[in-house]
């Protein structure tokens, strides 16, 4: 029932697009445009081949099976391209990587003649760039469902100090050089938003790698600058989701979000 078709970029970067063969593609149709983390990972074309990715896989799955085209896009800084295209994000953390992702959803737009909301999608790094490419095209997108993700690289790069995140930024921050952390800022950008886009904050309320307090202070912002934001805190769960009923979570929020009423058993986790 689903159609997996490999896209080659003509940045030389691969996405994955992930289709109902039975749904016919109409302005009702939603975009589910997927960034995964690292950033030096990789989409998978069906499940990544480690677990704690795969889930991600299954739940895009149940998103294309209700009726949404999936996107899986690879953007700079991800494995499989070489060594150049892996560390192109370093100090360019929110510039270099919104330019791919920007460039291949309007190639996958033309392609479909797509005239649907698109929605972005990501966890760890993938939940910092969902919104940050929210911001930077308020107009091109409906909303950002960000899971785990990095909101403030500056309290961020200081709590973890020695992480593969402040590789991007040499090291931790440092105030006499704010350049490559304003073109990264989600929160200075948070007024382009109008109070109909869609944020939704979720995360492991155990994480130890990204603060929850991250996630926290993130929606208090959204929600006194007036924005459509919503938070969905899991107990228990670390930076990675090891529930089942956590996945299921997951699933059920996004469809909602994207604007599906669940069936069935369409986000029982099996």
């Amino acid at each position: 029932m689903l159609s997996r078709e490999t896209i080659l970029f003509k940045n030389n970067l691969n996405g994955v697009l992930v289709r109902n063969k039975n749904v016919k593609i109409t302005a009702k149709i939603p975009l589910v445009v997927w960034l995964h983390g690292g950033p030096f990972r990789q989409i998978a074309k069906d499940y990544h081949s480690y677990p704690s990715y795969a889930v991600y896989d299954w739940m895009l799955d149940q998103l294309a099976l209700q009726g949404a085209v999936v996107f899986k896009a690879d953007y700079s800084g991800s494995y499989g391209y070489g060594n150049g295209v892996a560390y192109d994000v370093v100090h360019n953390a929110g510039k270099r990587d919104v330019a791919d992702v920007y460039d291949s959803v309007n190639a996958i737009k033309k392609k479909l003649n797509f005239k649907g909301k698109a929605y972005l999608m990501g966890n760890s790094y993938g939940g910092y760039l969902a919104p940050r490419m929210l911001v930077a095209y308020p107009k091109e997108f409906s909303g950002a469902i960000a899971v785990n993700g990095v909101f403030e690289w500056r309290t961020i790069l200081n709590y973890l100090r020695t992480s593969l995140f402040n590789t991007y930024f040499n090291g931790v921050y440092d105030p006499d050089e704010t350049e490559m952390y304003d073109q990264a800022s989600i929160t200075s950008r948070v007024k382009r938003l109008s109070s109909q886009q869609k944020i939704v904050i979720i995360h492991g309320r155990a994480d130890k790698t990204i603060n929850p307090d991250q996630s926290y202070t993130f929606y208090e912002l959204l929600k006194n600058a007036g924005k459509n934001a919503k938070i969905v805190s899991i107990p228990e769960e670390d930076h990675v989701f090891l529930k089942p009923s956590s996945i299921e979570t997951l699933c059920k929020v996004s469809s909602e979000t994207i604007g599906f009423k669940i069936k069935g058993n369409a986000c029982l986790f099996k």
